[in-house]
């Protein structure tokens, strides 16, 4: 009985020891199992992580990309308007030049009208110089005959009298 209750009692200890071992061995695969799934969920958060940041760099390279374009269209509008604001200055100061131009050119036409004899008018070789030289010495000449006709002498020019005083002397 005795050797009943030692054979007993190993093989309650058998079995302890090997429902300890099994106990063991499942503990240590739940504790692979924990880790390899630890790892997976870390490399899955992981690529996950790098795929939002990979997303979000290109999103902001699209904004930045869209925003650049966007300045560069409104630059180029803005310096389209410019240009055509200047143009339009140079354009509208031409034509007033052209104009006053031409209202000069008005002006000194109906003077010349008005004080060239008819037959110079149109001889050739007429212009605005020979104009002015004409008009120069038909002035000097109106002129000479009234001081002359006043002093009773030939005119000269003022200050140059040969009259000593009083009268003039016919000088010549």
């Amino acid at each position: 009985q005795e050797e009943e209750a030692i054979r007993f009692e190993e093989a309650r200890r058998a079995e302890e020891e090997e429902q300890a071992r099994q106990q063991d061995e499942e503990d240590l695969q739940r504790r692979v199992e924990a880790q390899i799934r630890a790892r997976v969920e870390a490399e899955a958060r992981r690529r996950e992580e790098d795929e939002a940041r990979r997303l979000a760099e290109e999103e902001q390279r699209r904004l930045e990309e869209e925003r650049q374009q966007r300045l560069e269209e409104e630059a180029a509008q803005e310096a389209a308007q410019a240009q055509q604001r200047i143009e339009g200055m140079v354009r509208r100061r031409a034509e007033e030049e052209v104009r006053r131009l031409a209202e000069e050119e008005e002006e000194v036409a109906q003077r010349h009208t008005a004080t060239t004899p008819v037959a110079n008018r149109s001889s050739p070789g007429y212009t605005a110089s020979s104009f002015a030289q004409g008009f120069e010495q038909y002035c000097n000449t109106k002129a000479g005959e009234t001081r002359a006709g006043a002093a009773g002498s030939r005119w000269s020019p003022v200050g140059k009298s040969s009259a000593p005083s009083g009268r003039a002397r016919p000088s010549g």
